[in-house]
């Protein structure tokens, strides 16, 4: 087994080329790497090592993190890219802070990777799986802990995944800085997937500056009212096929809670708690959001906090499968007369 050391060079062409060459059986120690393009997908296995100690002021923590350089040359505009099958990326940071339109990491069409205690941070997207054509689907990922921190654009954005997991005190935060939708976690296609036991909040949407900026232009005409969308949703679901949505914590979400918003067939979600949430506008605040094609729905034990808990797309294709048994606090149970209609028998 190698350690491997920082090397110094803050150019990131020295690191860059000894973590590609890492073995399974090698480490990181703890410091700041750099590198100026991707790591390849040939790198199967990174540990990092993750050293807690005691100091005057308590427990400090100090891990391995990854830069990445600016100017670089990134494949696929990721960090790291894994598009292979079978690999395990454990206890190390991916930081693109200096590169604000670079993803952490690119892993469509991968088949049985696993983050576990990987943090991504800044850059655009944290954990990006990008499908290449229509059929390309990530399979068995598994995000375990870790968090997702400060990008400009959604924290977690999967094209298409099944058989997939983010669970275990996974953390987003401060997501959707800057793209106006853009929120916590994004899937537009889920199936036999779980999400749960994890944490989304502080989602407050672009900058003030560039909200203001926004506003700004909105006002003198140069640009249309529409597009001031501000904060995404914690959690958008655009079409899945059996998904578990269950015990997380979502926490000061401007953008609302968790929005099926496209074609979603048998869908559970149980003991969600919301801490406080709130929106800037009543309509975004919303702690359930259902689409126009959804149907088998259960939503059990969850505490909703919000502007209104339930909306319902009132193109709603055929009527609404689904049991609602929740508890909320608010002011509105519905959103509008509409979805009142379509959950008419449905809500308890």
């Amino acid at each position: 087994m190698t350690l491997l050391t920082p090397s110094g060079d803050t150019t990131g062409a020295t690191d860059l080329a000894r973590i590609n060459a890492l073995s399974p059986n090698d480490e990181m120690v703890v410091g700041d790497y750099y590198i100026n393009g991707s790591i390849s997908d040939g790198v199967k296995v990174i540990r990092g090592i993750e050293l807690n100690h005691w100091t005057t002021g308590g427990w400090d923590s100090k891990l391995t993190c990854i830069h990445a350089v600016a100017g670089g040359t990134y494949t696929d505009n990721a960090m790291l890219v894994q598009r292979g099958i079978g690999a395990l990326y454990r206890g190390f940071t991916l930081d693109a802070t200096d590169v604000p339109t670079l993803n952490c990491a690119e892993v469509g069409g991968s088949t049985g990777v696993t983050f576990e205690q990987v943090a991504f941070t800044g850059g655009l997207v944290g954990l990006r799986a990008t499908s290449r054509w229509t059929s390309e689907n990530t399979l068995e990922l598994v995000v375990r802990g870790g968090s997702a921190y400060n990008t400009g654009s959604w924290g977690v954005n999967i094209d298409q995944m099944s058989d997939s997991s983010i669970i275990d005190a996974f953390d987003c935060a401060f997501t959707g800085r800057h793209v106006d939708g853009s929120g916590g976690i994004r899937i537009e296609r889920a199936w036999a997937c779980r999400v749960s036991d994890i944490s989304v909040q502080d989602l407050y949407g672009p900058s003030v500056d560039t909200l203001s900026n926004l506003r700004a232009a909105a006002k003198s005409k140069t640009l249309a009212a529409a597009t001031l969308i501000g904060a995404g949703p914690a959690l958008l679901i655009e079409g899945t096929d059996c998904l578990r949505i269950i015990n997380n914590k979502f926490d000061q979400t401007y953008g609302g809670l968790i929005d099926l918003g496209g074609s979603v067939n048998v869908a559970i979600l149980e003991d969600i708690v919301v801490a406080f949430n709130q929106s800037f506008t009543p309509d975004t605040g919303v702690a359930l959001r259902i689409g126009g094609a959804t149907n088998h729905v259960r939503s059990r034990d969850n505490t909703w906090a919000g502007t209104s808990g339930y909306k319902a797309d009132p193109r709603q294709l055929g009527p609404l499968i689904g049991k609602f048994d929740d508890n909320f606090i608010g002011d509105n149970l519905y959103a509008d007369a509409d979805t009142q209609a379509i959950m008419a028998g449905l809500v308890s």
